[in-house]
Parts: structure tokens; sequence; C-alpha cells
């Protein structure tokens, strides 16, 4: 099956096709992901690990290096995420660290962030578009909030946008439009993490996800929603989305026992955005890859 797939994924080589041409530089690059483990071992604890981790799914293009056919596309490919690793290794962002805060009082998820309800949370103004490390330039901020009460992660968004465009299936993923990514992972000592997609107009997309000590991820579970609540509001400015997560839902510890002071886990908010033909994946905090990578979430710790 996986010749199979390398197959259609590699057509444009076949007889009659142009190969892609490639750079002694970026033979280099391949020949080093390929042939021994420094390339795998060197991610490991970086934010590279994210790009590191996918060594393993590019075995049949290893054969390929050592001289089967189609070899210059996979000198191409593997280059490639030796470019993406290097963004990683060079990365002069640490990890981010969050204090949640326990919120007063539980907001009401009507899709309006009230000032008063969210005073006590986590804050964030403005975005960073995905692998770069400079705000983009708004005339009026994004507004990031995160908190946590009774039982729940709250997590509320205003993001200032002229065109909205909220798809839904199965015309379009609603992620392939404007939307809020929010990923969970409850233990870092687990591969076990949750995303939940809400676009503008309220409609949630809840998965559970587990990812591969090789790269890539399988989907568990489709429709990981059950207690959780969401709401959002158009105005002319923008669009806004309140969000609660009930603990409960996300790991057996806290079936066992309601969350408290002093637990951990990992999250990340992402906007994704699609202004005219334009699309871009933008979060509150300089960021690396995808959503997906969990090894670059907020290191989180519930305050009393």
């Amino acid at each position: 099956m996986r010749r199979l797939l390398l197959l259609f994924a590699l057509l444009p080589l076949l007889p009659g096709c142009r190969a892609p041409e490639y750079t002694p530089a970026e033979e280099a690059a391949a020949r080093e992901i390929m042939f021994g483990r420094p390339f795998y071992d060197r991610g490991k604890g970086t934010p590279a690990e994210f790009v590191t981790n996918q060594r393993g799914q590019y075995n049949p293009y290893g054969a390929i290096l050592r001289g089967e056919d189609l070899y210059p596309e996979a000198v191409k490919t593997l280059a490639r995420i030796r470019n993406e690793a290097e963004l990683g290794f060079t990365w002069q962002h640490p990890v981010p660290t969050a204090r949640l805060p326990r919120l007063a009082a539980a907001p009401r998820i009507d899709g309006t962030p009230e000032a008063a309800e969210w005073r006590d949370a986590l804050r964030f103004e403005g975005e960073f578009v995905m692998n770069r490390d400079e705000k983009t330039r708004q005339s009026r901020p994004s507004l990031w909030l995160a908190g946590w009460r009774d039982g729940h992660l709250y997590v509320a968004v205003r993001f200032p946008d002229e065109q909205i465009h909220a798809f839904r299936e199965p015309a379009k993923k609603i992620y392939q439009g404007d939307a809020l990514e929010l990923f969970v992972r409850p233990a870092g000592d687990e591969n076990l993490y949750f995303e939940f997609i809400v676009n503008p107009d309220g409609v949630l997309w809840a998965r559970k996800h587990i990812f591969s000590e090789w790269g890539g991820f399988f989907t568990l579970r489709d429709r990981a929603d059950r207690g959780v609540r969401c709401a959002a509001k158009r105005d002319d400015a923008g669009y806004s989305i309140e969000i609660a997560v009930p603990f409960e839902q996300l790991h057996s510890k806290w079936i066992r026992r309601p969350p408290q002071p002093g637990d951990a886990f990992t999250f990340m908010m992402v906007r994704t955005s699609l202004d005219g033909e334009v699309y871009t994946k933008n979060t509150p905090v300089p960021f690396l890859y995808d959503g997906h990578n969990v090894f670059g979430y907020f290191q989180a710790t519930l305050q009393p």
C-alpha cells in the first residue's frame, strides 16, 4: 500500500513526464535526513521536533536515494523537510507558558465576551502569522482570552474581519474559512489531544486525535463534542466566539476528580483566516508549523 501511495504521489515523474531538477545542496540535505539518526535525534526537545519526527514517513524515499527510480523527487521532498526543520532549529522563541487564572464567575456563553465576565482572564492582543515572529498590522487588534472555572476551560476571541467566510460541511471544511481552532493536549505523557473548531456562525467541529512518534496524527473520533458549549456573534467590525470545554471530557484524571490549582496541560489557540484568495493561520504568540504541532503549545497551569 505504501508503495502504491508513493507511486500516485510521484506520477509526474513517470516516463513521459519531466523530472524536477535539484541542487547539490538539496541532495546533501536529503541524504542527511535518510542516512543515520542524527537528524531525527537533533530535533528532540527543540521546536523542530514536529518536523524531525516525520522522518519515518519518508522511508520509501530512502530506498529511492539508494538507487531506485524517482530519485529527483525524493531529493526535492526530503530537502523541503530539512529546510522546514531548520526553521525550528534556529527558532528563538521558547515554548510559551500560561498561568491560567480562575475566573471570578463562569462566563455566559453567548458569543459576546463581556469585559466584566472575562476581567481576570489570560489576555493577548494582536496576531502572529504562523512561522513568523512579528505581529501583523491591524487597525483593531485581535483579542484572545482564556481561563477556567467550575470544571471548565473557557476561551473567547474577538477577530476583526471585513469579509467573513463561514464554511461548513459537506461543501468545505470549516477550518478552510474563518474560524477559531482550540487545541488541547490534556497530559504531556500521552499522545492524545483534542481539536475544537468554531466558525463565525457558531458551528462546532470537535475532534479527538493521537499523534505518532514518527510524525503525523490519526483521528480517533470526529465528534468529540459531548458537553462542549460554544457561541459566535458577528458585528460590523468582525466576529467573536466563546467556547466552554469540560475538563472531565479530556482526561481520566479529571473524571476521577475535578480539576484543581496546580494541574498542568498544554493548549494552543489558532485563527484560520480567508481574505480573498489569501489563507493564513494566526496565533496569539509566535508559533511554528501547524496547529497540530503539540510540541509548541502553551504550557499551562491552573491557578487558584
